[in-house]
């Protein structure tokens, strides 16, 4: 069953928010939950650590970072609020050998949200 097919068969309506942890293992987890990512456009908080793709199969640390950005999201380091490149060179270029970053993905024009009744900006909710 994917992500997808589990959403629609729990009825769910809305979707806010999304953390990943699971190791280089984003393009399975985004490609399983494509239809609802268009469908509820949640944030969603995951790492990105060159070192756990094979780096004999560049093109996977690529996809993990087009996934997203064709779904219209944009990137923020979750430690500083600030923007990160939405392309795999750019993105690969701020993150030190060996080490992580923690992203929040947006999708574009989701400035506030609602959050207990209440439109707060994104980063009131997250911290």
């Amino acid at each position: 069953m994917t992500l997808d097919n589990s959403c629609e068969s729990r009825r769910i309506s809305r979707l806010d928010l999304i953390k990943l942890d699971v190791d280089g293992n984003q393009n399975a987890m985004l490609a399983a939950f494509g239809r609802s990512l268009v469908r509820f456009k949640p944030r969603i908080i995951l790492e990105f650590a060159l070192y756990a793709h094979d780096p004999s199969v560049t093109d996977t640390f690529d996809e993990a970072v087009r996934l997203p950005a064709r779904f219209s999201y944009d990137f923020f380091q979750v430690r500083n609020r600030s923007a990160m490149p939405s392309n795999a060179s750019d993105l690969r270029s701020v993150i030190a050998n060996g080490t992580s970053t923690n992203a929040l993905l947006v999708p574009r024009r989701a400035d506030l949200t609602v959050h207990n009744g209440m439109e707060l900006p994104l980063w009131e909710i997250i911290e």
